[in-house]
C-alpha cells in the first residue's frame, strides 16, 4: 500500500477554518503547559530548592538565578533560528516539529530525574538541571517558529480573512496552558518536590507530541524549499527587502520589549517575595502570581479583538505598527509600577544569613501578622545535639537601603504551630531518617483530620519553637574585617567580610507582645539577629514581628513617614499588597497583546512564501537578544557587588533602569514606523499573492 499523500498547499476554495487547526491548537496548549510550568518555578527552584548530593542546600543568589533564567530563555529563543532553517531548507515544518519535540521530552526527563540524586546520595542537582535546560532550550526553541508558521500555512486565499482570528485563538491556547501550569507547578514544587513539579510538564510535552502526530494527515505540509531555492528566495529582491524592512523592528525594538516582559518570571517573582500575597482570600505562592498574565490574556484578547480595535478604528487606522508602538509605551508604564512597588518595599526581604549561620535561609511561616510587619520567619529543622551546631541567624537590611542611627530593637516571638515545614526523605539508617519518619507520621495524622480540626491545631501557639535568647548585632557602613580560612591542604585563604558590632542580648518571654532591647545610638545599615535558644527543645526556631527603632530625624522623602511606620526602619517594616503587582501585570498584558500577538502575525505576513519560518526565527532571535541582555546585566551586577553586596542597580533603581531603556526604544520605534514600507504575503495554491499596504505603518492603499 502506498503512503498516503499529504496536502502541500491550502485549498483556495476553503472559506472556513482548516481541519488540522484543532490538532495544532491542542498541541500548543499542552506544549505551553510544559514550558511555562517548568519556566515558572525555575527561579524559585534555583534560590530555594537546589541541593547537592548529600541533600544540603546548594542555592544560587538572586542575581545568578536571574542570569541563568534569562540565559536559558535567550537559548530557547535563539534556537528558533536553527529550527527555522532546518524546516525551510531540509525537513519542512512538520518533521522539524515532530523530531525536535523528542529532545524536548528528554530535557524534561532530566529535570525530573535530578531529584533522585540528593535522596540517594548519587549526584548533585546542578549538572542534571543544566543538561535539562539545554535540551529544553533546543527543543522549545527549535519548534517555536515552525509551529506559528505552520498555523499560517493552513490558510489560503479563501480563508485568509480568518488569519487574525486564528492567531488570537492560537495565543489563547498558549495562555490556557500557561495559566494552568503556573498555578499548579508551584504547588507541586512546594508539596512534593522537584520530581513532581518538573515531571508533570514532561508528561504534558509527551502528550503534545502525540497530539501533533495524530493530526499529520489533516495538515497542509508545505515542503522545504531546499538549499538552492531557499538561498535564491532569501536573497531575492523580495527576501532582501523583507529582511531589510524587518531587521530594525525584530533586532532592535523587539529585544527591548522582551528584556522587560520576560522579567515577570525572574525579577517580578523575587519582588513578590517581599509583598503581602494574601489576596482574594488566597495566600499566593510567589511564583503563582505569574498566572495573572495568561488569565488576563484570556480575558483581554476578546476585548481587544471585538471592542478596542473597532473603537480605535473610529479615530485612526490601527495598523500593526501603530499597535506595537502603543504597546511599547504601555510597557514603560508597567515597569514604572514595578519601580514604585520596589520603592515601597524599601529594602526588600531579609537579606540572608552569614557564613556562620546554621541555616542557608529562613522561610515564611504562619506567624504573627500585624501592621507594618511581615508574616514572620521559621527555620528549617536543626540538629540541636550536633557538635558543630550553629545558631540560626537572620540578617535584615534597613529601610530604603540607607544607614540610620538606631537605638532599640523590638521583637515579638509569638508564633503559631502553622503548617509543618517539609523534611526531605532519607534512606533508613542515614542522617535525618528519624526526623523524616516523625515528619511523615505527623503529616499523615494531620491529613486524616477534618479541615477545621487541622486549622485549629495550626493556629495554636507554638510554645516550644518561639525564640527565647536573641543576640543582636549591627553593621556600621564601610566596616569590614579580614577572615582567614584554613583549607584542606593546610593553606590559608583570606577574604573580606562585613564587620558586626554586638549591641545586646534580649531575653524573650513567650508572650504575644513586642519586647524591647535599648542600646546606645549607633549608625547601621543592617541588623543581624542570632537566635541562640528557643522556649522548648524544638528543632525549629521561629520569630514573629521585628522592629528596628531609629532616632534619626527622617528625611522628607522617606517612605517610612508616608507609610506611617516611623520610626521602624527594619527591612520588613512594610509589605505592599500583591494587588499592586497585579496592576503592573494588567498594564503589561495589554502591552503584550499589542506587541507580541501583532508581531507574530506581522512576521508571518511580511515574509515571502519560502522564508516564513526563517523570518519567524529572526523575530525570536530578537527575543533571545533581549534576554541575553538581561542575563548580562545580572551577571555583571553580581560581578561588581561591593563587600556589602550592593550594586548601582539595587532596589527600585533596577526597575527604573529598564523602564528608561524601554522609553528610549519607544521613541526610536516611532521614528522607525513613520518610514516603514512593506508587503504582505499570503500562501497561495501555486504562487505568492502580494497584498501590499495592509502592513504599512500609514495604511496607504494596496498596490
Amino acid at each position: 500500500m502506498s503512503e498516503k499523500q499529504y496536502l502541500t498547499a491550502p485549498d483556495p476554495a476553503e472559506t472556513k477554518f482548516p481541519k488540522g487547526v484543532k490538532f495544532i491548537i491542542g498541541n500548543e496548549l499542552a506544549e505551553r503547559f510544559s514550558f511555562y510550568g517548568m519556566k515558572g518555578i525555575l527561579v524559585i527552584f534555583m534560590t530555594k530548592h537546589l541541593l547537592d548530593s548529600s541533600g544540603k542546600p546548594d542555592f544560587f543568589d538572586d542575581e545568578t538565578a536571574k542570569g541563568i533564567y534569562h540565559l536559558f530563555t535567550a537559548g530557547a529563543y535563539f534556537f528558533p533560528l536553527i529550527g527555522a532553517m532546518l524546516a525551510d531548507i531540509l525537513w519542512g515544518k512538520y518533521k522539524t516539529i515532530l523530531w525536535i519535540s523528542l529532545m524536548y521530552c528528554l530535557g524534561h526527563g532530566m529535570l525530573a530525574l535530578m531529584d533522585l540524586g540528593p535522596h540517594y546520595g548519587l549526584w548533585d542537582m546542578k549538572p542534571f538541571m543544566f543538561a535539562g535546560l539545554i535540551m529544553i532550550a533546543i527543543g522549545a526553541g527549535g519548534i517555536k517558529p515552525c509551529v506559528s508558521a505552520h498555523v499560517g500555512d493552513q490558510f489560503g486565499q479563501g480563508n485568509k480573512h480568518l488569519l487574525t482570528q486564528i492567531f488570537n485563538w492560537f495565543y489563547f491556547s498558549i495562555n490556557v496552558g500557561a495559566a494552568a501550569s503556573t498555578l499548579l507547578t508551584p504547588v507541586l514544587l512546594s508539596i512534593y518536590g522537584p520530581w513532581a513539579a518538573f515531571g508533570l510538564p514532561g508528561v504534558l510535552m509527551a502528550i503534545a507530541t502525540f497530539l501533533f502526530w495524530m493530526g499529520r494527515h489533516r495538515f497542509v505540509h508545505v515542503p522545504a524549499a531546499g538549499w538552492a531555492h531557499w538561498k535564491q528566495e532569501t536573497f531575492s529582491p523580495e527576501g532582501k527587502r523583507a529582511l531589510r524592512n524587518l531587521a530594525p523592528l525584530f533586532l532592535i525594538f523587539v529585544p527591548v520589549f522582551w528584556a522587560l516582559f520576560d522579567q515577570t518570571g525572574s525579577a517580578w517573582v523575587l519582588q513578590a517575595q517581599g509583598m503581602d500575597r494574601n489576596f482574594a482570600g488566597i495566600h499566593w505562592l510567589e511564583s503563582q502570581i505569574q498566572a495573572i498574565n495568561p488569565i488576563l490574556i484570556l480575558t483581554c484578547i476578546p476585548l481587544f479583538t471585538y471592542v478596542l480595535y473597532p473603537f480605535m478604528g473610529k479615530f485612526f487606522n490601527p495598523t500593526p505598527l501603530r499597535k506595537i508602538g502603543i504597546g511599547m509605551f504601555l510597557t514603560v508604564a508597567a515597569f514604572g509600577v514595578s519601580g514604585m512597588i520596589e520603592t515601597r518595599i524599601s529594602g526588600g526581604n531579609f537579606e540572608g544569613v552569614s557564613a556562620k549561620s546554621g541555616l542557608s535561609s529562613w522561610s515564611a511561616s504562619q506567624l504573627l501578622d500585624g501592621d507594618a510587619d511581615g508574616s514572620g520567619w521559621s527555620s528549617g529543622y536543626l540538629d540541636l545535639e550536633a557538635d558543630d551546631y550553629k545558631s540560626p541567624e537572620l540578617v535584615v537590611r534597613l529601610r530604603e537601603r540607607n544607614s540610620w542611627n538606631i537605638n532599640a530593637i523590638e521583637i515579638n516571638p509569638f508564633a503559631f504551630v502553622g503548617e509543618l515545614e517539609p523534611v526531605e526523605s532519607a534512606i533508613e539508617g542515614s542522617d535525618g531518617f528519624e526526623e523524616y519518619t516523625a515528619y511523615k507520621l505527623e503529616t499523615n495524622r494531620l491529613d486524616a483530620l477534618a479541615d477545621d480540626e487541622r486549622t485549629a491545631i495550626e493556629q495554636l501557639p507554638d510554645l516550644d519553637s518561639m525564640a527565647k535568647t536573641v543576640r543582636v548585632f549591627a553593621h556600621m557602613p564601610g566596616e569590614m574585617e579580614t577572615i582567614s580560612t584554613t583549607n584542606d591542604d593546610g593553606s590559608i585563604t583570606e577574604s573580606e567580610e562585613i564587620a558586626w558590632t554586638e549591641i545586646g542580648l534580649l531575653e524573650l518571654t513567650g508572650e504575644n507582645k513586642l519586647q524591647r532591647l535599648d542600646f546606645p545610638s549607633i549608625q547601621a545599615s543592617k541588623v543581624k539577629i542570632v537566635v541562640e535558644s528557643n522556649q522548648g527543645n524544638s528543632p525549629i526556631m521561629k520569630l514573629g514581628r521585628v522592629r528596628v527603632i531609629a532616632d534619626t530625624e527622617f528625611p522628607a522623602s522617606s517612605k517610612a513617614q508616608s507609610d506611617g511606620v516611623w520610626p521602624d526602619v527594619a527591612a520588613l517594616g512594610y509589605m505592599p499588597s500583591i494587588a499592586w503587582q497585579i496592576l503592573a501585570y494588567l498594564v503589561l498584558t495589554c502591552a503584550e497583546i499589542l506587541v507580541s500577538i501583532v508581531c507574530l502575525e506581522f512576521a508571518y505576513t511580511q515574509s515571502p512564501k519560502k522564508m516564513k519560518s526563517f523570518i519567524m526565527g529572526i523575530y525570536f532571535l530578537g527575543v533571545s537578544l533581549g534576554n541575553l541582555f538581561v542575563s548580562g546585566v545580572n551577571f555583571g551586577l553580581n560581578g561588581i557587588k561591593d563587600a556589602e553586596g550592593a550594586t548601582p542597580l539595587d532596589g527600585a533603581n533596577y526597575y527604573w533602569f529598564f523602564a528608561g531603556l524601554m522609553l528610549l526604544a519607544s521613541f526610536g520605534f516611532v521614528l522607525f514606523a513613520k518610514t516603514y514600507k512593506g508587503e504582505t504575503f499570503i500562501q497561495g495554491e501555486d504562487d505568492l499573492e502580494v497584498i501590499g499596504a495592509e502592513a504599512e505603518a500609514e495604511g496607504t492603499e494596496a498596490r
